[in-house]
């Protein structure tokens, strides 16, 4: 009896050993696919316009001489988009910005010390909740601006703490030898939601759009909260055999509880200043990539038939990139041809460098839309590698800080882009003449050199001794 009984366990163990491999779930995918709808959907509502705006064709002028472009028609036109009360600006328009900046840092500290995973449910809640009533605000607010900044102040403090939360979860779920892969997949979502959002507002109203995707939002939050989990060690269907995975391949374990952040230590530390400097170097590449798309092709170039949704193409590219860079990145790690911290500065150079001078070779083109467009979509290729150099170093440096170090660089992100979208057009117009965006593009340049050459000299890929809790 007890050897039939050997028998029929053996054949168990056999027949549970011939299993398809391929219904297996690797758990930490899964987390991945939810945070990275978790960015989408973020980055969606963030996207969303300014209800308070009209668009509105406007002619644009042709000046002579032989830094202008000449149009190919005579009455050249240009869609903008105009403030029905231009003097409330800086109350509707860039509330958001500071609603942001406001909650980015604070956010970021609060994931470390008591996880990310309900930060992201508040974010992903509340950001809904205020897109769902922002068109009705917007009626509301016709002779009170006042309701419709704090409507925007509020959906951007909400937006703010979502991607350092999801940062201090990342560090938990993210094996080091998928480390990178995975933050590209998770972060490139951003760039990707910025252009269905551009897509989809040209087949709905702006009030249909803030409908869409608050309602959007409130489904997913209730997913996120029931399939997400803080860490996997807390999941309840994850297997031994992943389990085992995580722990053959994570270097270290972020501490549980609240830590004590070393201030000083972080803000004296290299590597830290060296991400924030090739965080504000690719800040300020990537939002003057968008700006020259915006306003320096159909504006300056005259770029006929710019609102075609082909001529955004370049960003798709960007994205599909993004992740072929993160995969093909842990492959050299994984590989051992390269140091983590050699690999970053290889992608920091290529990309940062790469993205800067196409940027500048722009300017050699002149006149020659196709020309620009064609160095511009090169720059962007190379703009791809951000996410395999600045993004992922922040893995790279602490477990227990993550972060706190993500809100950091995402205030410096968002410091710049303020900048480049409130005060740059002041200087630089659809009116200006070439050598006037050389300039900028010129600065770009310096700019890239710059903040890449502080990285190779100060920047890492290893784990930092502030990062120990005592």
């Amino acid at each position: 009896m007890s050897g039939i009984q050997q028998n029929s366990s053996g054949a168990t163990s056999r027949s549970s050993d011939l299993e398809p491999k391929c219904c297996v779930v690797l758990h930490r995918w899964v987390f991945c696919s939810l945070a990275f709808l978790a960015v989408f959907i973020s980055s969606l509502m963030l996207h969303l316009p300014n209800l308070l705006e009209d668009s509105k064709i406007v002619p644009v002028k042709n000046p002579n001489g032989s830094g202008f472009c000449p149009a190919k028609t005579t009455n050249y036109t240009q869609r903008v988009w105009v403030l029905k009360d231009p003097a409330t600006k800086y109350i509707t328009v860039y509330a958001i910005h500071w609603g942001y900046l406001a909650s980015c840092l604070p956010g970021a500290i609060l994931s470390d010390q008591f996880g990310g995973k309900y930060l992201v449910t508040l974010s992903l809640l509340f950001s809904s909740f205020w897109c769902l009533i922002n068109p009705a605000i917007a009626v509301l607010s016709r002779k009170r601006p006042g309701w419709m900044a704090g409507t925007r102040f509020f959906r951007g403090f909400f937006k703010g703490f979502a991607f350092p939360a999801i940062m201090s979860l990342l560090v938990r779920w993210a094996p080091d030898t998928e480390r990178t892969s995975m933050t590209c997949l998770v972060y490139g979502s951003f760039l990707l939601a910025h252009e269905i959002s551009s897509v989809i507002q040209r087949i709905i109203t702006k009030e249909e759009a803030y409908f869409v995707f608050g309602s959007v939002g409130v489904v997913f939050c209730l997913l996120w909260h029931l399939f997400v989990y803080p860490s996997p060690y807390e999941h309840p269907w994850i297997k031994p055999s992943e389990l085992k995975f995580f722990d053959e391949n994570t270097e270290d374990k972020p501490v549980k509880g609240r830590k004590k952040i070393p201030w000083g230590q972080m803000f004296t530390s290299s590597p830290l200043w060296a991400i924030l400097f090739l965080q504000v170097g690719q800040a300020w590449t990537w939002f003057v990539f968008i700006y020259a798309y915006e306003v320096y092709m159909p504006g300056v170039l005259k770029f006929e038939n710019y609102d075609n949704t082909v001529w955004w193409t370049p960003f798709y590219l960007f994205f599909g990139l993004t992740i072929i860079f993160g995969f093909t990145s842990d492959w050299f790690i994984k590989g051992k041809h390269f140091s983590v911290t050699t690999m970053r500065k290889i992608n920091a150079v290529v990309g940062n460098v790469g993205a800067g001078g196409s940027c500048m070779f722009a300017i050699f083109r002149g006149c020659n839309s196709n020309g620009v467009m064609l160095h511009f979509t090169i720059g962007l290729c190379f703009e791809a590698l951000l996410y395999s150099s600045c993004r992922v170093n922040h893995l790279d440096l602490t477990s227990n800080f993550v972060g706190t170090l993500m809100g950091i660089t995402r205030s410096s992100n968002q410091i710049i882009e303020y900048v480049i979208r409130a005060r740059l057009p002041q200087f630089l117009t659809a009116e200006s003449s070439l050598p006037h965006w050389a300039m900028l593009f010129w600065l770009t340049f310096g700019i890239n050199l710059l903040s890449t050459f502080f990285f190779v000299v100060f920047g890492s890929g290893l784990r930092q001794e502030w990062n120990r809790v005592q």
